[in-house]
């Protein structure tokens, strides 16, 4: 199906390797996390919600009452482009984030981190739309939960 353009809709989790000059601060919350297959993206300037959003909180949902994942803690770590100024980058990716939690917590899961750090590890380049596009984003992260 992918190889007709289609992109699967089917949640899953990996884990990635950590870019080596990621911020010590991302990996330590990368560590030991999974990330899942799904990031949340957003138009330039905002931190609203589309409706493929919305369709994919209720999927993320769906995923996450999976008893695999019961023991699990869900972390979202938000975005920008390079556009702007390095604080205001860091603002709305935090905004961002936390549009997520709060979207995903009126629907009754909480996530246990919600953190921005701005530009920073680009997934594409800053100097065309698309890759603009790309770099707006929550990324969706587990992390197995102490329960002993």
């Amino acid at each position: 199906m992918s190889q007709a353009g289609f992109i699967k809709q089917v949640i899953e989790t990996q884990r990635p390797m950590i870019p080596a000059d990621a911020a010590p601060e991302y990996v330590e919350v990368a560590r030991g996390a999974e990330r899942m297959n799904l990031s949340f993206r957003f138009r330039q300037g905002s931190s609203n919600l589309d409706n493929k959003a919305i369709r994919d909180l209720d999927r993320l949902l769906g995923t996450m009452a999976a008893p695999k994942f019961q023991d699990y803690g869900l972390l979202l770590i938000g975005f920008a482009d390079a556009l702007g100024g390095e604080t205001a980058n860091m603002k709305i990716s935090m905004e961002r984030a936390g549009v997520v939690a709060r979207e995903l917590g009126v629907r009754g899961v909480q996530a246990e981190l919600v953190k921005g750090f701005g530009s920073a590890l680009p997934v594409a380049t800053n100097s065309t739309q698309l890759g603009r596009d790309k770099n707006r984003r929550v990324e969706v992260w587990l992390r197995k939960r102490d329960t002993r």
